[in-house]
Parts: structure tokens; sequence; C-alpha cells
């Protein structure tokens, strides 16, 4: 395995029984624990989007980021994870429940699999694409997937306390980035 200069804090995945056998990690990348936010991204950029964040790259020739040096799922965690598609995004919505609780004192989901396992998505905001400032953390998640929607989107997951949906997110703002893996990929776990 190709190791990088990131390796950041490697998640737990959790299979959550999804009938692609798709795993989720159980934080987000950039976070040390569950309900941290981690870092926020921009579409086909893996380092981390701050308010000293160069410029956005505007790069519409990509279908897809998935497993390549701009995912920041597969560049923070390993080349064993990386940033869901769209497909399993949806999967994730149609195949399990939701509820809107807090972990620590943080506002968020609980995602609960057809086997019973869950996991905890934190509202974890956005990142302006304007000014990189936070905002609407602890009311709202949006979060993007690895492939475009179109010329200026990418199709992400966004949810509050009654909403939980697929929906296209702007390239240019900051999202937090929840990594996912082919069951195989970590046989050595199960």
């Amino acid at each position: 395995m190709e190791e990088n200069k990131y390796m950041d804090f490697i998640p737990k995945m959790v299979d959550l029984g999804l009938p692609s056998g798709t795993l989720w990690a159980d934080r987000n990348v950039g976070a040390e624990k569950p309900e941290d936010y981690g870092n926020h991204y921009r579409f086909s950029e893996a380092e981390p989007f701050t308010e000293q964040s160069p410029r956005y790259r505007w790069r519409v020739s990509y279908d897809g980021i998935e497993g390549s040096d701009d995912d920041a799922a597969t560049v923070h965690f390993n080349r064993r994870c990386h940033t869901p598609s769209a497909e399993q995004i949806k999967e994730l919505v149609d195949s399990c429940s939701h509820e809107w609780t807090s972990l620590n004192g943080v506002n968020g989901i609980r995602v609960t699999g057809p086997n019973g396992k869950s996991i905890f998505i934190p509202a974890a905001g956005l990142r302006s694409c304007k000014s990189a400032v936070l905002t609407s953390d602890g009311s709202f998640g949006v979060y993007m997937s690895s492939m475009k929607y179109d010329i200026t989107k990418c199709h992400g997951l966004y949810f509050d306390k009654d909403t939980w949906r697929c929906e296209p997110l702007l390239f240019p703002t900051g999202h937090p980035v929840r990594a996912v893996a082919r069951k195989d990929a970590f046989q050595d776990l199960f």
C-alpha cells in the first residue's frame, strides 16, 4: 500500500449492512473523533479549504475524482478509501434510517443501517466559496461525493433536523468528506 504525507487519523470502517457492501468511515476526513467536523474541501482538491487557501482551480474535465490524488479521502486516509460516489450516497439515504441527535454536544444525525449498526455524521455546515468562513455548523450537514453533477456542481448529501436527501453542491464551496471503501478492501478487518 502506498503511504503518503498526510495519513491523518485512520477511521474505523463500519459495515452498515448495505446491499452494495460499502463500508462507511466512523469519522470525517481530518477528524480525531466521530463528532469532530474534520476539514472542509472543495471538489477535486485534497488540501483542506481555509481562509488562506488559494483561488479555486476550476477543473471541469473531471467526471469524478474517486481514488485519485484529488480525492481528499484517498489522500488523507489511505488508498483503500475514497470519497463516496453519488450512488453510494443515494444507497445510504435509501437504505438507512436516520435520526437528528447530538454526540458529546455536537448536532448531527445517527445513521442506522439495515443490520442495526450505525455511524454519527456531524452537522458540520459549509465553508463559503468567497470567504471560506464556516457557516451553519450545528444546523445542517452537506457532504460531497466524488462525482460531478454538471459543470459547476458535484453530487452530495444534505441533511438537517427535518431533511435527509441527495442534492447538488457547488464545486468551490467547502464541504466535509466522509470516506467509504469496498468491503473487500478491508477484508483483513472482518
